[in-house]
C-alpha cells in the first residue's frame, strides 16, 4: 500500500493498535493521533461514513480519516518541509 500513497502514513484499529504503517512514519505521534480521533468521534457525526480531521502545523499538515463503520482510521502526513 505504501507505493500507492507516497506519504508517511499509519492505519490503526479502534483500540489504537497499528495495523499498517509506512517505513518512515514517526510512531511517537500515533498515540496523539488515536486520542484526536477518539475525541473527534464524540464531537463529529458518528452516523456519517467518514470523518476527516486536518491538523496544520508550521511545517507539517496531517490528514486523519476515520471510517466510523469499520472503526479503522488512517493518519497521513501530507506535507513536511525539510530544513
Amino acid at each position: 500500500m505504501e507505493e500507492n500513497i507516497g506519504n508517511d502514513y499509519a492505519v490503526m484499529d479502534n483500540n489504537g493498535f497499528m495495523i499498517e504503517k509506512s517505513k518512515k512514519f514517526n510512531t511517537s505521534i500515533s498515540g496523539y493521533a488515536f486520542d484526536i480521533v477518539q475525541k473527534a468521534r464524540k464531537i463529529l457525526n458518528n452516523d456519517s461514513t467518514f470523518n476527516t480531521i486536518d491538523i496544520i502545523f508550521e511545517n507539517q499538515t496531517i490528514l486523519m480519516k476515520d471510517d466510523c463503520s469499520s472503526k479503522l482510521n488512517m493518519c497521513i502526513i501530507v506535507s513536511e518541509e525539510k530544513n
